[in-house]
This record gives structure tokens, C-alpha cells and sequence, in this order.
């Protein structure tokens, strides 16, 4: 299941610079084009999502959030 998700991320136009990580605008690219956009409620997720707080989704970010949309992980599992 990571390697789905590694390449999920990696292989997406989302990380439009490649730089591993998704940024604020990036994020919100992937919302709008999945069909998932509302900018405020976006925005809400994306900070939810970043539990480092350094503004950007990395790849275990976002692996943990598809784990969890999928019901596959608990936040306690991560930390």
C-alpha cells in the first residue's frame, strides 16, 4: 500500500516543482481537480493535514491521509 501511495504522490502533476512536498497551491490544485473543492474547507484540511507545520504536505502526510480515508491508520499510529 505505501508503494501505491509513493507512487501516487511522486507520479501526479500535483507536486508541479517535484520538490517531494505539495504546497498550499499545489494542495488545492489536487482538490479541485479530484472533485473535492470547496477553498475554505480546503484550506481547513490541508492544515489538519500538515502535522508538522511547515505549511506544506510531504509524502508521509499525505500517505497517513489516504491511509485514513481509506480507514487503514489512526493518528496515534503515526506520532
Amino acid at each position: 500500500m505505501a508503494r501505491t501511495y509513493m507512487a501516487e504522490f511522486e507520479n501526479k502533476k500535483y507536486d508541479a516543482d517535484k520538490d517531494g512536498f505539495l504546497s498550499e497551491k499545489e494542495f488545492l490544485d489536487m482538490r479541485r481537480d479530484t472533485g473535492n473543492y470547496e477553498s475554505q474547507r480546503a484550506l481547513k484540511e490541508m492544515k489538519e493535514l500538515d502535522i508538522d507545520n511547515d505549511g506544506t504536505i510531504s509524502y508521509l502526510e499525505y500517505a497517513f491521509w489516504r491511509m485514513c480515508t481509506a480507514g487503514a491508520a489512526t493518528e496515534p499510529a503515526l506520532r
